[in-house]
């Protein structure tokens, strides 16, 4: 019997500004793999990728090309989080109800673009308003292939409170967080689909643990997504499943809290986390390779 195909599928969660934590943990993954040789960029060895609000548009940041080119990587998107992020996730009290500022950064960051210039398998979530269910951009959906990639990760990250819907073919859609903050388990489908007669390693990033107040539903569905994920890979034994998601010791749990302060807690828990769990990436390269 041939070996089967190993294929990464990448799964990151929403969260706003904690889109450092999870760029802090995807700058590390990357450099484990150059170590390794398993591949000269993150980019370059993803086969799926999935995400919901900030997590889509990391998501697209690292798989999209531009002449034969990487167009990010994920360091070029810490830093343009560290340096952009206090105008784009900012307190909706703050701000005018229709301010553009995020959804003009990914039309600059992503011009002329669209969906179907994504060479990977993917899945974008958002949330329709009108019939009130998630609307998922994948790559199987035709109609949707021309849409600008900068529309739909618009889409899929506009905060109720901090930035206007955005009307498509339609539909009224909405930052995906609020049904699909954690998207592992649609991009599981999805990859199932897709490779169908391939070994599966499902690699989900998120953007910190919640507690307290915080803790709310959709916390815990984004839990049960992860309890889903680890009863599948203890059933199927040519699935994998790694789960990345560091607790906030010194950082703030809210999505907008934009300070330069909070960045940097942010980058601090993030390498907190890659140091404390050492073995857990290990047994990540292990896999792959």
């Amino acid at each position: 019997m041939s070996a089967k195909n190993k294929r990464l599928i990448v799964s990151i969660d929403g969260g706003g500004i904690r889109g450092v934590l999870s760029l802090v943990l995807l700058r590390h993954i990357e450099k484990l793999f150059k170590n390794k040789n398993i591949s000269s960029s993150l980019g370059s060895r993803i086969d799926m990728i999935a995400g919901t609000s900030t997590g889509a548009i990391i998501s697209a940041g690292l798989t999209i090309q531009q002449n034969g080119d990487f167009l990010y990587t994920p360091d070029n998107l810490l830093t343009l989080y560290r340096m952009r992020g206090p105008k784009l996730f900012t307190d909706s009290k703050s701000i005018d109800k229709n301010y553009q500022g995020l959804s003009n950064l990914l039309k600059r960051k992503f011009n002329g673009l669209l969906l179907s210039d994504l060479n990977v398998k993917f899945v974008f979530v958002s949330y329709d308003v009108k019939s009130n269910l998630p609307f998922v951009f994948n790559d199987q959906l035709s109609d949707l292939q021309d849409v600008p990639l900068y529309l739909a990760l618009s889409a899929c990250s506009a905060i109720p409170g901090l930035f206007p819907s955005i009307s498509l073919q339609g539909h009224e859609l909405i930052d995906g967080f609020i049904t699909t903050k954690n998207p592992a388990w649609k991009a599981y489908q999805h990859a199932q689909k897709s490779f169908p007669e391939d070994e599966l390693i499902l690699v989900s990033v998120g953007t910190g643990k919640l507690e307290g107040e915080m803790f709310d539903e959709v916390e815990k569905n984004a839990l049960q997504v992860d309890e889903q994920l680890r009863k599948k890979e203890s059933q199927n034994p040519s699935f994998s499943y790694f789960r990345f998601q560091p607790e906030l010791f010194t950082a703030a749990q809210n999505m907008d809290e934009v300070s330069q302060e909070n960045i940097k807690a942010l980058i601090h828990d993030g390498k907190k986390y890659i140091r404390e769990n050492e073995l857990i990436f290990a047994d990540l390269i292990d896999k792959l390779l």
